[in-house]
């Protein structure tokens, strides 16, 4: 399990009805690191959740997103991790440059 790192993942929770209002939950994830492709910022999600005004209880905008796009057998799957490319860089064991 060396390759498994623990994130803080940020996403939507399916609600029925009004359907125009979104709320989001954090919830904790290992990621196998070597299924890691690439890391962008996550101003975008960010974005989509001040839009909604659903912010996960005890967060605003003042919080920093890493969207991280996973391959899974060859799909590609994206996860909104809670923190700057510095934090999860270290995290995933890769230096500086």
């Amino acid at each position: 399990m060396s390759n498994f790192i623990k994130l803080t993942e940020i996403k939507e929770i399916s609600q029925r009805w009004p359907s125009n209002i979104k709320k989001y939950i954090l919830d904790e994830v290992m990621v196998n690191s070597s299924k890691i492709v690439t890391l962008r910022d996550g101003s975008f999600f960010k974005k989509e959740m001040k839009m909604h005004k659903g912010w996960p209880s005890g967060l605003d905008e003042r919080i920093v997103l890493t969207e991280i796009l996973l391959n899974l057998n060859g799909e590609g799957n994206i996860i909104y991790a809670v923190g700057d490319f510095e934090n999860i860089t270290k995290k995933i064991g890769v230096g500086n440059g």
